[in-house]
């Protein structure tokens, strides 16, 4: 039984502002399929922030997040300085 589900939404990137709602999930899961711009890291916080019983299994929510940049959740800049002297 599904208490949350998220399908086919192709511009779906952002859950929930958890800083101002909350949300608690007594029973049931999360069911997330085909959403191309919904990082991994999103459902997973939504799994915790909720209170869901049982381990979190990525492999449940594979067919998410495949046109995002949301590899670590880290942005990495490098910054490269030049000297020239005559």
């Amino acid at each position: 039984m599904y208490a949350f589900s998220a399908l086919d939404n192709q511009d779906l990137e952002k859950l929930w502002n958890w800083s101002s709602h909350s949300l608690t999930i007594r029973s049931g899961k999360l069911l997330f399929s085909f959403n191309p711009k919904l990082c991994m890291s999103e459902i997973s916080t939504m799994w915790e922030k909720t209170g869901i019983a049982g381990k979190f299994e990525k492999d449940n929510f594979r067919h998410n997040g495949d046109r995002a940049s949301c590899k670590d959740g880290h942005t990495h800049t490098h910054t490269h300085t030049h000297t020239h002297t005559h």
